[in-house]
């Protein structure tokens, strides 16, 4: 049986091999070369969908057989060793020694080493605290942000929001913005129009979906957008300017928005509003409320809440588009979700590779044990996001694939529209 997988995993990677060079030698891009300084040209080729998914295929076949082939000592060797390989790294980055990494200064830096300083310093040492949080009767189960593994490492029961306020903090504070934009600048600026994502790819007989986030050409003139948790707005730059016709308010707390000019923007279509996501939502003739990377800082019931008051707003017209990461399950899943929600199976990996593709694909369980470790929060699966829908008074309809991100994996945006509930009160 083993032999046989071997052969299947091999035929898969050589196919993938050949897929992959007949890509770059259409789009006219190249393979990454180890021998050659690092460069962001270097992955251009993975703008092209099927020159991707076939790096994602060999990546994945090729950890497959290592898995296979390598004692198992040595695999638990690898994975306990992590915080050795961590220390020796944060030398190198801290101490400036990694060029690659330093690029133009803390000033003018794409992010990367701001967010990689940030998971060697803050979320390092709340992953250390895990187990002291798991062991102790009174938070084991607690899904309290302030009895999280950064509260036990902080010591004085604040979270990584009111950590960051204080102003002895203000380095690492500005640190994960800077981090926070490197991260953005690894997705499609116009990830929220994503037209150029809507197309079919077909590698190895197995079709991958690329779905738009709407289609904004359609919505009347004078429709009302709010952009919930926006931070400065920046993921509504491109909406504003190609379809002028909407009407964009951002919300976030204050003192985030207020450090970059609205001036800036050029547009009175935009506007600012001060918002605790919490508290009840003053806008209501709202066609759109728009969620990013916002559900995953928060345990359920704080989401409920914040979908809750978004619900009591809603008119019956009212559409809720959230983006976050939502992860599969290494197994094949057999929910049938097929004419409840539109795009709600995920595209798996061709057999015999684990359906979430493996090692190749391990951002999103690496944020999930993040969000646990700050907010006692988590990634979750489809069938997480139906039930907090479902929980708050809204019906999710559509799951649209958005384009992989390598540091965060695969971005999903989901749809959901007002629903009635007779057992709860909403308006």
């Amino acid at each position: 049986m083993t032999l046989s997988k071997l052969h299947d995993l091999l035929n898969l990677l050589t196919n993938a091999v050949t897929q992959l060079e007949e890509a770059c030698t259409k789009n006219g891009t190249s393979i990454p070369d180890l021998d050659k300084p690092f460069n962001t040209s270097s992955e251009d080729f993975r703008k092209d969908p099927t020159a991707a998914l076939a790096a994602n295929i060999i990546g994945a076949a090729a950890l497959h057989i290592c898995a296979i082939i390598n004692p198992p000592q040595i695999s638990l060797f690898d994975i306990a060793s992590g915080t050795q390989k961590s220390a020796a790294f944060r030398i190198c980055l801290e101490s400036n020694v990694a060029e690659i990494l330093q690029e133009a200064g803390p000033q003018n830096t794409s992010g990367l080493a701001a967010l990689l300083s940030f998971q060697l310093d803050e979320a390092s040492k709340a992953l250390a605290h895990m187990w002291e949080v798991f062991s102790d009767p009174t938070t084991v189960k607690s899904n309290e942000p302030s009895q999280s593994a950064f509260t036990k490492f902080v010591g004085r029961g604040k979270t990584l929001w009111e950590y960051y306020d204080d102003p002895e903090q203000d380095f690492r504070r500005h640190r994960f913005n800077i981090g926070m934009h490197g991260v953005q600048r690894f997705q499609p600026e116009n990830i929220i129009l994503s037209s150029e994502f809507a197309i079919n790819v077909l590698i190895n007989d197995y079709l991958f979906r690329y779905d738009p986030v709407y289609d904004w050409k359609a919505v009347p003139a004078g429709s009302a957008l709010v952009d919930v948790g926006g931070g400065v707005g920046t993921t509504q730059l491109c909406l504003a300017k190609e379809f002028p016709q909407l009407k964009i308010i951002i919300q976030d707390r204050s003192h985030v928005w207020r450090e970059k000019d609205p001036d800036a923007l050029e547009s009175g279509r935009v506007s600012f509003e001060a918002q605790d996501f919490f508290e009840p939502q003053p806008q209501r003739d709202v066609s759109f409320f728009f969620l990013k990377q916002i559900l995953h800082d928060w345990p359920d019931e704080y989401c409920i809440k914040i979908l809750t008051q978004l619900r009591k707003a809603a008119s019956p017209n009212t559409k809720l588009l959230s983006m976050d990461t939502v992860i599969q399950h290494a197994c094949h899943d057999n929910s049938d979700f097929t004419g409840v929600i539109n795009g709600a199976m995920p595209d798996e990996a061709p057999f015999p590779l684990l359906a979430n593709w493996g090692a190749v694909n391990p951002m999103g369980y690496r944020a999930d044990m993040i969000m646990l470790a700050f907010f006692n929060s988590r990634e979750r699966t489809l069938r997480d996001a139906i039930s907090l829908f479902e929980k708050s008074g809204w019906r999710l309809t559509e799951r649209c694939l958005e384009a992989p991100d390598p540091l965060r994996g695969v971005q999903c945006q989901v749809k959901a529209h007002w629903r009635y509930n007779c057992g709860q009160t909403y308006m």
